[in-house]
C-alpha cells in the first residue's frame, strides 16, 4: 500500500511591495518633458491622486471650439480630493497621504498634484509581474503597490531564498523602482513582513530583503502591528481602542469574543495571527500584445526629449520580454501629439512607426538602436505627449551555444547577431523595399537581369498563424511561381545568343536607372550632351538584336550599339540600344 509522499515541501511565497510607485509614475510624467540633466522636479513637494478612465462629470464651462471640438483645458481637481501618496519632500512639510487638496496646500503653497490613472498603476504592476515569471511560475499582482511570486521549489536555482530576492530586488531597482522583499509562507503574512518588518536575512546582513523562516513565523507575525491585518478602518480602530496593537494581543484574546467583530473572516485572521496563511494566488495572466507608454502633460517639441523617454521604454520592455524567455518579431512606436495642435494643424492625432525586424530582439540595446536611428531623423507634424512601444508579436528565444573553439580562445562576441541587426537598423532607415538581396535572372533585357530579393522573409510561425486564408495564399503563389519557372524555361528555348553583358568585353560598370532618350544622330563624328558635358561619337559598334523576345509580358525589339565618347575631361565607353518600332534611341549604361 502506497500512501502520499512524506515530507512535502512547504510553501514558500515572495512579496514585493513598491511604497513609491505612485510618486515615481508621477514623476515620470514630469521628467518625460524635461531634459535628463534637469532634476529640480524630482526635489519639488509633489501629491499624487489616482483617478479611474471614466471621471466624474465635470462642471459645464464656455470654452473655445473648433469644429465642434472645445478647446478648453481638463478641468482642476476639487480641492477636496484625496492625496494617494507624497514624496519625501512634502513630507518634510507635514503633507501626508488621505489629506485632501486643500489641507495639503494650506501646509505647502507650492505643492504640485499630479493625476495617475489606475489602468496605468495596473499596467506597472502587470509589468514587473512579468519581470518576476523568472523567478517563480506562479505570480499575482495587487493594487496599488503589490507583486506576489510562488517560489516554490526555485529557490535553489539561484542560491537559495536571500540569493533569489537580492537578485529580483536589483532587477527592480535598475527600472527605477524603490523595493521592499520579504519572504514567507503565504501572501498576506508575506505583504505584512514586507512592509512593516524590518529586513533580516540568514547572513544578518541588512537590507531590503526580510526572509520568515517556518520556525519562526509565528513569532515574528506576533511582532507585527495589527495595522498589518487584512482589516477595514472601523475593525482597526475597534481593535486600537481596546488597547490590541500587535497581532500577539489579538491571538491571546477568546475566540468567542472575536467571532461577533470579525465575522466570517475570524478563522483566517486568527490564522494570520499565529502565522499560517494558506490564501490562494490568483495568477496573473500576461497579454500577448506588451505595451510600454509614457505619456505628459505639456507637450514638448522635438525628438531629443523621445530619446530619453525611448530609454526607459526599452529597458522596461527588455525586462518583460527576458523574464517571458520571448523576443519581439515586430515593434510598433506610437507617437502621441496634443489634440488641440494637431487640430489646428489639420493633422493626424498620431504617428505610428512600424518596423519589420530582421531577426527577434530582447535586447535593450538592441530595440533603442533599432528606434532611435528612426526617430533622430523624423520630423515630428505637432508637439508630443506621449509614445508608446507595441510588440504585436513574439517568438520564443532562441540562444546561440557557442561552440568549444570559441570558448577555448576566449572569444564569445556575438558577431553572427550583427548582420541581422544591421539589417532591420537599414529597414528603419530607408524602408523595407529598399533592402534585399541582389539576384540573378534569366532574361534577355540588360535591366531585367537582376532582381532585388526581399532581405526580411516573413518567418514561417507567421505562415501557420494566417490559417486558411495563408494556405490558400501560398498554393497561389506557389500556381504563380510554377507558371514564372515555366516560362523561363519557355524563354531560354527561344533564345540563340547568351546575353549581351557575357558578350561584351569589357561590360559596362553602371546601369542607369532609367534610360535616357538621345536626340541626336547616332553616326561617328556626332556629338551629345550628357549632363553638363559635350561629348564627341568617336567610334561605335554594333552589339546584338533581340528580336520579339519576351513575349509574355511585352514584346522588346531593340537593337544594342556600342559608343566610344570622348570628352575634353576624357573619354568613356556606353551602351544604347534603339527601339526599332519607334526609331527612338536610348543611353542605358555607361563604363568608366
Amino acid at each position: 500500500m502506497f500512501g502520499g509522499s512524506p515530507n512535502p515541501q512547504k510553501r514558500r511565497v515572495l512579496a514585493l511591495i513598491l511604497p513609491d510607485l505612485l510618486v515615481e509614475l508621477a514623476l515620470r510624467q514630469r521628467l518625460a518633458q524635461a531634459p535628463p540633466e534637469q532634476l529640480a522636479e524630482a526635489h519639488r513637494p509633489l501629491g499624487v491622486v489616482v483617478v479611474s478612465e471614466v471621471g466624474r462629470p465635470a462642471p459645464q464651462q464656455l470654452s473655445l471650439s473648433v469644429g465642434g471640438q472645445p478647446l478648453a483645458e481638463e478641468p482642476e481637481l476639487p480641492a477636496s480630493e484625496p492625496l494617494a501618496a507624497v514624496n519625501r519632500e512634502a513630507e518634510r512639510f507635514g503633507v501626508r497621504a488621505k489629506q485632501t487638496i486643500a489641507e495639503a496646500s494650506a501646509l505647502v503653497a507650492q505643492l504640485i498634484v499630479v493625476k495617475v490613472k489606475r489602468a496605468e498603476v495596473e499596467r506597472a504592476l502587470g509589468g514587473l509581474a512579468e519581470v518576476a515569471l523568472g523567478y517563480g511560475a506562479t505570480v499575482a499582482i495587487a493594487s496599488p503597490d503589490t507583486v506576489w511570486v510562488d517560489i516554490t521549489g526555485s529557490a535553489h536555482l539561484f542560491g537559495g531564498e536571500e540569493a533569489l530576492a537580492q537578485d529580483l530586488a536589483e532587477r527592480v531597482r535598475e527600472l527605477g523602482h524603490r523595493v521592499k522583499i520579504a519572504v514567507s509562507a503565504g501572501p498576506e503574512l508575506a505583504r505584512a513582513f514586507a512592509r512593516w518588518s524590518a529586513p533580516w536575512s540568514k547572513s544578518g546582513a541588512s537590507g531590503a530583503v526580510t526572509l520568515i523562516e517556518p520556525s519562526r513565523a509565528q513569532s515574528a507575525a506576533e511582532e507585527l502591528p495589527i495595522h498589518a491585518l487584512p482589516l477595514n478602518a472601523d475593525d482597526l480602530g475597534y481593535f486600537t481602542r481596546l488597547g490590541l496593537l500587535t497581532l500577539g494581543d489579538l491571538a491571546r484574546q477568546p475566540r468567542s469574543a472575536l467571532g461577533p467583530r470579525l465575522g466570517k473572516d475570524a478563522a483566517r485572521i486568527l490564522s494570520l495571527c499565529e502565522g499560517l496563511d494558506d490564501t490562494p494566488l490568483v495568477p496573473y495572466e500576461p497579454p500577448r500584445v506588451l505595451e510600454e507608454e509614457s505619456t505628459w502633460e505639456d507637450a514638448v517639441s522635438g525628438t531629443e526629449p523621445l530619446g530619453f523617454v525611448l530609454r526607459g521604454l526599452a529597458a522596461r520592455l527588455s525586462a518583460r520580454l527576458c523574464a517571458r524567455g520571448e523576443a519581439a518579431e515586430l515593434l510598433d512606436v506610437t507617437l502621441q501629439y496634443d489634440s488641440t495642435i494637431a487640430r489646428f494643424r489639420g493633422v493626424a492625432p498620431h504617428t505610428v512607426l512600424h518596423f519589420k525586424l530582421s531577426q527577434p530582439l530582447h535586447r535593450e540595446a538592441d530595440l533603442r538602436r533599432i528606434v532611435a536611428s528612426r526617430l533622430e531623423r523624423l520630423k515630428l507634424e505637432a508637439p508630443s505627449v506621449g509614445m508608446k512601444l507595441t510588440v504585436p508579436r513574439l517568438t520564443p528565444i532562441v540562444q546561440r551555444q557557442l561552440s568549444l573553439s570559441e570558448l577555448l580562445v576566449g572569444d564569445t562576441a556575438r558577431g553572427e547577431e550583427e548582420l541581422p541587426l544591421v539589417l532591420a537598423e537599414l529597414t528603419a532607415d530607408i524602408g523595407e523595399a529598399q533592402v534585399g538581396v541582389l539576384s540573378l535572372v534569366d532574361a534577355h533585357r540588360p535591366e531585367a537581369q537582376s532582381a532585388l530579393a526581399p532581405a526580411l522573409p516573413e518567418q514561417a510561425s507567421s505562415a501557420k498563424r494566417r490559417g486558411s486564408k495563408g494556405k490558400e495564399a501560398s498554393h497561389l503563389a506557389s500556381r504563380s511561381t510554377a507558371l514564372h519557372k515555366s516560362s523561363l524555361r519557355k524563354s531560354s528555348l527561344r533564345k540563340s545568343e547568351p546575353p549581351i553583358w557575357s558578350r561584351l568585353p569589357s561590360p559596362p560598370t553602371r546601369l542607369l536607372p532609367q534610360p535616357v532618350e538621345l536626340t541626336t544622330v547616332i553616326s561617328a563624328g556626332s556629338t551629345l550632351v550628357l549632363g553638363h558635358t559635350l561629348y564627341t561619337i568617336e567610334r561605335l559598334r554594333f552589339e546584338q538584336r533581340l528580336d520579339a523576345v519576351e513575349w509574355w509580358s511585352r514584346p522588346v525589339a531593340r537593337d544594342y550599339l556600342r559608343l566610344w565618347l570622348q570628352s575634353e575631361t576624357g573619354g568613356m565607353e556606353a551602351l544604347v540600344y534603339v527601339e526599332r518600332p519607334s526609331g527612338r534611341r536610348f543611353l542605358q549604361a555607361v563604363g568608366d
